[in-house]
């Protein structure tokens, strides 16, 4: 009998589920158990399955797959990786035995390299600069710079990344210190830099601590020696409490839970907390002071530790920035709007009774639902017309040829292969994702819809279905990836039904 045996170290890149073929996780680092899934079919548990592996061009070594479980007429099996120090070359095929054939026999080598972690070496140095100080840390072979700008009333910007500080700086209030210690007052607050590992602790004119950091910065670091996320840990109260972190359904108060900000489409099962539709990088404390990341890559917030919390984010070139918000509540937010933007008040109609069915998919349906509402004396401002599985019968394209227009024009993301991106889950599979850093593709987009306004006269979109970006190669036209945009998708969705009225913007202004 012939058999097929499969493995796809990172398959379709579900964030949060891996198949049974995957490797786990699928970008390893030295703090993981790395283990690798195959798949064989016909089920028989009763071959062979061994990983030929070597680490860092070591003699091979055969581990034995061990069979888990027969499903859906495959065996599903599992090898347990041997561990590797940071930045080793893993390296291994598969080979089938006790089988009369094997299916496409040849045998394909995989690889991964394994990320490391560093954190800081040394203070090299401390600036001042009006109100802003800079603190240059050296992390194994770079120097990096943090900049705590207190110019802002009730915030503190930190901002992080490769150093430019003031060395182009002629103002002559500069104060350059070699740091062996370190503690210095702007705007009525005591700032100390602990020199042994270059945490930061703040204090406010009460003597009252504001922030502080109680570990050193860690960098993770990859193969190529790049840094793809930083973390940063500080001090928390037993009893203070988290609010915010965007749309959540599992708590108001997030103390004792580890979050993530990653949209992703979890349809009804956005229970437990880390996935959701609309995440944001924000939060509250109940000790009178917010947080911000403003940052359109991943987020995970870690809060379950009694007397420190802390965020790991992923990174490009060293860059991120945050704020801290000092004052009550409305304060915080305040703040925040000034950063994001003000909220503008929807129409009145958008304050009513909303009327809404994805299987309301034909004209007599609409018409029969309306009718009965109106019958039962049943009020609504808004009727929402989802159609999902009939498109078709409100969609109508003149000229449309299904997708091919798309590809030609490059409108449609693309993978790291360049070909055009599918949907992977399970809500408009195979479908093409337009990409919308294209301003002739937005344009493209918005002008097939006129004739909804135009000739039908509806009020608005329900602009649903922009959390389907998986893969961090993921390309589009304004040069990001995957990574970078997974947040940002959604925001670039929306804003392409106002073309006409804003331009079309390739970074988000705040969050």
């Amino acid at each position: 009998m012939k058999y097929t045996i499969s493995h796809n170290p990172i398959s379709k890149q579900n964030p949060y589920v891996q198949g049974a073929d995957e490797r786990i996780p699928r970008f390893p680092s030295e703090r993981d158990n790395t283990s690798i899934g195959i798949v064989n079919s016909p089920a028989n548990r009763d071959i062979d399955i061994f990983a030929r592996v070597t680490v860092d061009k070591a003699p091979l070594v055969a581990i034995k797959a061990e069979w888990l479980e027969d499903l859906d007429g495959t065996s599903n099996w599992r090898v347990e990786m041997p561990s590797a120090r940071a930045f080793s070359v893993v390296e291994y095929f598969l080979e089938l035995k006790g089988a009369e054939d094997l299916e496409n026999g040849d045998v394909k080598t995989y690889s991964y390299t394994v990320d490391g972690f560093s954190s800081v070496d040394s203070v090299v140095s401390c600036e001042i600069s009006g109100d802003i100080l800079f603190i240059n840390l050296k992390v194994r072979n770079f120097t990096f710079q943090r900049s705590f700008d207190f110019s802002g009333s009730g915030t503190i910007r930190v901002a992080q990344g490769n150093p430019a500080s003031s060395k182009n700086n002629t103002d002559k209030t500069n104060i350059r210190t070699s740091v062996k210690g370190f503690k210095t007052r702007i705007n009525n607050n005591e700032i100390t830099v602990f020199p042994e590992n270059g945490c930061v602790s703040i204090k406010n004119q009460q003597g009252e601590i504001l922030y502080s950091e109680t570990e050193s910065l860690e960098f993770r670091i990859n193969s190529v020696g790049k840094v793809v996320s930083l973390k940063n840990t500080l001090a928390a109260s037993k009893d203070e409490m988290f609010y915010g972190f965007g749309e959540r359904f599992n708590s108001l108060n997030q103390k004792g839970n580890s979050l993530d900000v990653r949209v992703y489409e979890e349809y009804k099962s956005q229970g437990g907390g880390s996935r959701t539709y609309l995440p944001i990088p924000f939060f509250l404390s109940s000790g009178g002071w917010g947080h911000c990341v403003n940052s359109d890559r991943k987020v995970n917030y870690d809060l379950r530790e009694d007397n420190s919390w802390s965020y790991e984010v992923e990174i490009e070139n060293l860059g991120l920035e945050c704020f801290f918000y000092m004052g009550s509540p409305s304060d915080i937010l305040k703040h925040q709007a000034q950063l994001t933007g003000f909220p503008v008040l929807p129409p009145d109609w958008a304050f009513g009774p909303w009327m809404s069915s994805n299987e309301w998919n034909s004209q007599e349906r609409v018409l029969k639902e309306l009718h009965t509402g109106r019958k039962l004396d049943i009020p609504a401002t808004v009727l929402v017309i989802e159609a999902w599985s009939d498109e078709k019968n409100f969609y109508i394209w003149n000229d449309a040829r299904d997708c091919s227009y798309m590809i030609e024009k490059n409108y449609c993301v693309m993978d790291k292969n360049n070909i055009p991106y599918r949907v992977k889950p399970w809500w408009f599979t195979d479908s093409l994702v337009i990409d919308f850093t294209n301003k002739l593709a937005a344009e493209w987009w918005l002008k097939k819809r006129e004739y909804l306004i135009d000739e039908l006269g509806i009020d608005g979109f329900k602009t649903d279905g922009g959390e389907h970006l998986w893969g961090r190669g993921l390309r589009f036209s304004d040069g990001r990836t995957g990574s970078e945009l997974w947040n940002a998708y959604p925001h670039l969705y929306i804003q392409s039904f106002m073309i006409t009225e804003l331009p079309m913007l390739t970074e988000r202004p705040g969050i």
